[in-house]
């Protein structure tokens, strides 16, 4: 199982990907992936936003992401 990114508007989550293993991998992004166009000030009255990652098991290794959107975005997370 891949740990996808989980994404909530306003406290629902926008995919249906959850739980892991049960063959749709819509996991919310497409929900909520145009709205981060805009500028950040416009995000207010549309959120707030959260990402999630679900890890079921065990895993001590960084973990590296990028924002295919957003020039420049991509961080390293030490675990």
């Amino acid at each position: 199982l891949c740990p996808a990114p989980t994404y909530f508007q306003q406290g629902e989550y926008k995919g249906v990907y959850f739980p892991p293993g049960v063959g749709n991998d819509d996991f919310g992004l497409d929900a909520v992936e145009d709205l981060f166009k805009y500028p950040i000030g416009n995000w207010e009255d549309l959120g707030p936003f959260k990402t999630s990652l679900n890890y079921d098991v065990t895993y001590n290794q960084d973990i590296f992401y990028y924002c295919h959107m957003h020039d420049g975005m991509t961080r390293r997370i030490k675990l």
